[in-house]
């Protein structure tokens, strides 16, 4: 049995949902907002993007927690809370799966929930402390903005603007476009796809790229410590520009030598007739760039 209060403020004309029920299916609006935001603490949130015009918002919450959707001015906050108790103690997580239309812009926040986008075609923005965040994407699903702290990152077909942080999450982009950044301190880098403009950067994570630059796009790759693979389409015409101070550079198969009497290996070449800038860099790890 679900139990549900909903409160209508007549000043603000926000619309309040409190869903107290350990397990709820509950439908919440007709026709889809702008905006959702949601706020977890752990558990688990999934979003899916599907053909339809209402939302509808499943799950389970912990017996401690309550689950409180507002809506207001064409956006609509979704929030797990603790219950108003006298309990100190206890455990308020929440498994939540939203079912929506793919065009409203989403927010999603937490610390230890997994987060979970499928079939979006709008902005996501997500952040979350140690829980996983996985998103696939729509037929335009971008921009998108990740942060976290430990956990790891995987974004498939993002079409648009495409930033990832996070500490020590291993990350991981597949068929991405347009614009890339990626930084991570101690977290692997794996990205496929095609960049417009492209900037990783590590202290002592692997970097693996296989990508295509568009014409007059730039890539930068950094990385103090961390390896560095670069795989670019033989038929790409590129100005590349790199150095490493201690790591071995390996350049379309050939090995790099020192120059002179002073520390490192640098290169500076076009390939074909240029266009596409590459700077790549690291100070101890290897940098390797092939072409096929």
């Amino acid at each position: 049995m679900q139990t549900l209060l909903m409160l209508l403020s007549p000043l603000s004309g926000a619309t309040e949902t409190v869903i107290v029920a350990p397990r709820f299916d509950r439908r919440l609006a007709e026709t889809p907002p702008s905006a959702i935001d949601i706020r977890n603490v752990c558990g688990s949130v999934t979003v899916l993007g599907e053909r339809r015009d209402s939302i509808q918002l499943k799950g389970t919450v912990d017996s401690d927690a309550v689950v409180v959707v507002t809506e207001a001015g064409g956006r609509m906050r979704i929030r797990v809370k603790k219950r108003d108790n006298k309990r100190k103690t206890g455990s308020f997580c929440a498994k939540l799966t939203l079912s929506l239309p793919p065009t409203p812009d989403l927010d999603i926040e937490a610390v230890s929930a997994d987060l979970s986008v499928t079939g979006l075609s709008s902005r996501i923005d997500a952040e979350t402390v140690s829980g996983k965040v996985t998103l696939q994407g729509g037929e335009r699903m971008g921009p998108v903005a990740v942060h976290t702290v430990s956990g790891d990152v995987e974004v498939n077909d993002a079409r648009q603007d495409v930033q990832i942080q996070t500490v020590s999450g291993a990350i991981r982009l597949t068929r991405v476009s347009g614009r890339l950044g990626a930084q991570s301190v101690s977290g692997d880098q794996s990205v496929t796809g095609e960049v417009s403009r492209g900037d990783l950067t590590s202290v002592s994570g692997r970097i693996e790229l296989l990508a295509t630059l568009t014409t007059g796009g730039t890539l930068k790759v950094q990385s103090h410590s961390g390896d560095v693979g670069i795989v670019l389409p033989s038929s790409l015409d590129t100005d590349v520009e790199l150095s490493s101070f201690s790591g071995q550079l390996l350049f379309d198969g050939k090995a790099i030598s020192k120059q002179g009497f002073g520390p490192g290996r640098s290169l500076s070449a076009r390939r074909g007739k240029g266009g596409a800038d590459v700077y790549a860099s690291t100070f101890s790890g290897d940098l390797v760039i092939r072409f096929q």
